[in-house]
């Protein structure tokens, strides 16, 4: 056994458990037999003698890699790899070569652990990832680290808190302080903890420590996240916590209202993690689920076990109340506090000193932040009782036509509408108004894109819905669950792009159709409300702003100047567009398409 804090400790931890419940099930994948403390001890054990054969550099990270299916074979590689002095680095199966390779060579892991078709573990080199330019740092190129400050696994975030994803080291003081966190009576032994979380979550992660804690709930998995699976965390697994992210929560509801559980009503709590859940969903669960409490919880990889939770209320931007050990400030651009209801970035952490930091940082930087505050990225407010807020991410504020709008609100607008199974509503550039709004939405139904436009008349202010409406299948998501909004921005702005006059290209007299949709777009976004041909200026309540903002458009897509006075007074569209035609007849420029 390796001389470091973390092999000793574990092992003493993991020894006390066997000693003490050796029968015990603690991780029961739904169809297998499930894992006990002896056999998790000895397996674990074993794993860590054939590693230390191995000769592997001493205190290289290991990369784990398996899919939901195996979080039992998981467990065993993660304590064994920890045992034998090596820092685990969960991956999900899911996680492409090129992405696995890129970890490995940010935190220079020698090898890559995994499960065959038979169950059995095995060891083999990481490919060399020669994209990289050797730049990266490890915990050896900080000096050597105090015991307390031991490195025990490293997490690869998702990107959604600093827009890239980066490596978080999770420390033995870290892992010590969530064994001894308070939470650990709010369960209780009854509990049974079924979740679908991939392997590499801080979520995931966090509930497999808690089967180490001196009064644990057994964890159940399920095999991934098809509804068939998270039904069988109840009906076949027994669970009677689930512990989900929107995305399978949304899936498991969907499920229910076909077929209600057999088991629903053993179910005494549903915590909502991973992504922001809105109050449609909540409430569903809770419908679902009659004697259960509907449970949202707000934390980031970087914090580990800091975190806001709430009990459904129907607000769906209440947070709620730091959970014990965390404290949470609201703050200005420059870091100063703010006082009770004022609006900031919100910021986070644990007040026991347990600090994660980003591996490239020395063991000394405590956390992503100074005096482990960690940014979240996240407006929100602060009430006098300490009940948190949230408005949305900062760069989720979208300033429409010099009106800032939270793409959260209207996200949950959407939300509320049973025609919307899931959105996303992010900002785009826009000449006519400096960024538009964009809804990205997954219909429950048969819908078009008017259809869903007009589900918010008359329930938000008009500057708030969205010009935009993008129907599709399913939303792209990072390895958290959250929605990939860099994704859906790559995706609208290629959309908007291919619809634009190409480089350089000017629209001759003759194209009617094209000119006139262009046009169409430009009166819409300016006016907010779909524009027929005939439909008036004036009467749709067309002012001097809009003028000016609809000349400017015009004038940004035709690659020229247009004077008003040729185009004034605007009438009609169909005035509009004829009255284009005539300023580009009289340029005498060839024809040239429009797409």
């Amino acid at each position: 056994m390796p001389n470091t804090s973390g092999a000793r400790g574990m092992a003493e931890i993991l020894r006390a458990r066997a000693l003490a419940e050796p029968d015990t099930p603690i991780i029961t994948v739904v169809g297998r037999a499930p894992l006990t403390f002896a056999a998790w001890e000895s397996a674990a054990t074993a794993f860590a003698e054939r590693l230390a054969r191995l000769h592997l550099a001493a205190g290289s990270p290991l990369l784990l890699r398996f899919g939901s299916p195996q979080w039992d074979r998981y467990a065993v590689a993660y304590l064994g790899a920890i045992l034998a002095g090596h820092p685990a680095v969960p991956l999900s199966a899911s996680v492409t070569e090129r992405e696995a390779r890129r970890i490995g060579a940010e935190c220079s892991a020698t090898a890559i652990v995994a499960c065959d078709e038979l169950g059995e573990l095995s060891v083999e080199p990481c490919a060399e990832d020669r994209s990289r330019d050797g730049s990266h740092r490890t915990d050896a190129d900080h000096g050597p680290a105090s015991p307390a400050d031991e490195v025990l696994e490293i997490l690869a975030t998702s990107g959604s808190t600093d827009g890239t994803g980066r490596l978080v080291a999770c420390t033995w003081k870290d892992f010590r302080a969530n064994l001894d966190s308070v939470g650990d009576d709010r369960l209780g032994r009854r509990a049974r903890l079924g979740h679908a979380f991939p392997v590499g979550t801080n979520a995931g992660q966090l509930i497999l420590h808690s089967t180490l804690r001196p009064r644990t709930p057994c964890v159940v998995v399920a095999a991934g996240t098809q509804p068939e699976n998270l039904r069988s965390l109840v009906d076949a697994g027994g669970a009677n916590i689930l512990s989900l992210t929107p995305t399978d929560a949304r899936a498991l509801v969907r499920s229910v209202r076909v077929a209600p559980l057999a088991r629903a009503d053993s179910v005494f709590g549903v915590f909502l993690t991973g992504a922001a859940a809105d109050a449609k969903l909540s409430g569903e669960l809770a419908r679902s689920f009659p004697t259960a409490r509907v449970i949202n919880i707000y934390g980031l990889t970087e914090g580990g076990t800091a975190s806001i939770c709430a009990r459904f209320t129907g607000d769906p931007t209440r947070l709620g109340q730091p959970s014990p050990g965390t404290e949470v400030k609201t703050v200005v651009p420059a870091g100063e506090p703010l006082p009770p209801g004022c609006t900031g970035e919100i910021w986070i952490r644990k007040n026991n000193g347990s600090y994660r930091r980003y591996l490239d940082q020395p063991s000394d930087g405590c956390a992503p932040s100074d005096g482990g505050w960690i940014r979240t990225g996240d407006l929100g407010r602060i009430d006098a009782d300490g009940t948190v807020y949230l408005i949305g991410r900062s760069k989720d504020i979208v300033i429409r036509g010099g009106a800032n709008i939270s793409c959260a609100e209207v996200e949950a607008a959407y939300h509320s509408c049973p025609e919307v199974r899931e959105v996303a509503v992010l900002g785009v550039d826009d000449e006519l108004l400096g960024e538009d709004l964009v809804a990205v939405v997954v219909p429950e139904g048969p819908a078009s894109e008017e259809s869903i436009r007009g589900l918010l008349d008359g329930a938000i202010d008009r500057m708030k819905i969205p010009s935009r409406i993008h129907l599709v299948d399913e939303l792209p998501r990072l390895r958290s669950g959250k929605v990939d909004k860099n994704a859906l921005r790559d995706m609208v702005q290629h959309e908007l792009s291919s619809r634009a006059w190409s480089g350089g290209q000017e629209p001759g007299p003759g194209d009617r159709e094209a000119l006139s949709r262009a046009m169409r777009d430009i009166w819409e976004r300016a006016l907010r409300r779909k524009v027929s041909d005939r439909d008036d200026f004036y009467a749709m309540g067309g002012d001097s702003l809009a003028t000016v903002g609809i000349l400017s458009a015009a004038e940004a897509h035709l690659g020229f100047g247009v004077d008003l006075a040729d185009v004034y007074p605007f009438g009609t569209l169909d005035d509009f567009v004829e009255a284009l035609r005539r300023v580009l007849a009289n340029r005498r420029i060839p024809d040239r398409s429009v797409d």
